[in-house]
């Protein structure tokens, strides 16, 4: 990882405190935080918000940073792998956009783990190493008792924030919060990694 990229992750670090909310599916989904959402076609849309002091950096000069990165990022991983949607500043608030081809670039260019693969792949690699628990009524299930994985993807992730799927949130491992029925919040109570299995549709 190049230096100017560390400084940008230095910029745009977030520090997640995870308070005790009480949350549950029927729950209004949130927005305008830091997280990513799935789309249906496999990419990714990461926003980052954080407090912004423009007396030490500018928007401007974050954002050329970015797509200096980005730019030295696609030109050996191939054009539209990570793009920067936008970035802005609004009452002392950055929100930077960006969007990512695939799980690997995201994993790649942020030096974090996360994957993005079929349910039934997880189970036949071993990726699914934990128990979870249905993200309706949060009982304990064994990952060898779920059925329907081939309609079903996973997601596995070091990385605390909000995430949004495209279908049904259906299992969660320890240490992930169900915001709605399509929205879950990754604490950092998760053990070491966090696992989210969700319906394509």
């Amino acid at each position: 990882m190049s230096v100017s990229r560390n400084r940008i992750k230095c910029i745009l670090s977030v520090a997640l405190t995870c308070v005790t909310l009480l949350l549950g599916c029927g729950e209004k989904e949130v927005t305008g935080e830091t997280g990513k959402s799935i789309l249906s076609d496999g990419s990714l849309e990461a926003t980052i918000v954080r407090d912004f002091d423009e007396s030490l950096y500018s928007v401007s000069e974050l954002e050329a940073m970015m797509n200096s990165e980005v730019s030295e990022y696609n030109a050996s991983h191939g054009a539209g792998s990570v793009n920067v949607v936008s970035v802005g500043c609004e009452n002392n608030k950055v929100t930077a956009v960006m969007n990512y081809e695939s799980d690997e670039a995201y994993s790649e260019f942020n030096g974090r783990f996360f994957t993005h693969e079929s349910y039934d792949e997880a189970v036949a690699d071993g990726t699914i190493k934990v128990s979870m628990r249905d993200a309706a009524n949060l009982e304990q299930v064994d990952a060898a008792d779920i059925s329907g994985g081939d309609k079903m993807d996973v997601i596995v992730t070091d990385e605390v924030g909000y995430l949004t799927f495209p279908g049904k949130v259906r299992y969660i491992s320890d240490g992930v919060l169900v915001i709605t029925g399509k929205q879950v919040l990754v604490s950092d109570e998760m053990d070491g990694l966090a696992y989210i299995v969700y319906s394509r549709k």
